[in-house]
C-alpha cells in the first residue's frame, strides 16, 4: 500500500491509498503523464530495521518530499507513505 495526499487530489479517493501493483502502476503512470519530465534529486537515504526513509526535492512539485517504506519478511516494500514539506 502507498498513501499519500496526491492520491487524494488526483485519484479522489478520501483515504489517500492506493494498493496493488494495478493501481500504484495507475498512480505512477499518471505522474509520467501529467509531467513527462518528471524529476527527483535525492538529498538523503535513512535506514532503519525493517523499512527506511528517503527525502529528495520534486522538481514538479517544488518542495521537499520524504517517502517512508517498510519491507516484509520477503524484503519486499509492503507499505510506503509520502510526506510533502509547505
Amino acid at each position: 500500500m502507498f498513501e499519500s495526499p496526491v492520491i487524494r487530489a488526483r485519484f479522489g479517493k478520501p483515504s489517500g491509498q492506493v494498493s496493488g501493483l494495478e493501481e500504484l502502476r495507475a498512480y505512477w503512470s499518471g505522474a509520467f503523464t501529467a509531467f513527462p519530465d518528471l524529476r527527483f534529486e535525492l538529498l538523503e537515504v535513512l535506514t532503519g530495521i525493517d523499512g527506511g526513509a528517503i527525502r529528495y526535492f520534486s522538481h514538479a512539485r517544488g518542495c521537499e518530499v520524504v517517502e517512508v517504506f517498510r519491507f516484509d519478511a520477503s524484503g519486499l516494500v509492503d507499505r510506503a507513505a509520502a510526506f510533502y514539506a509547505g
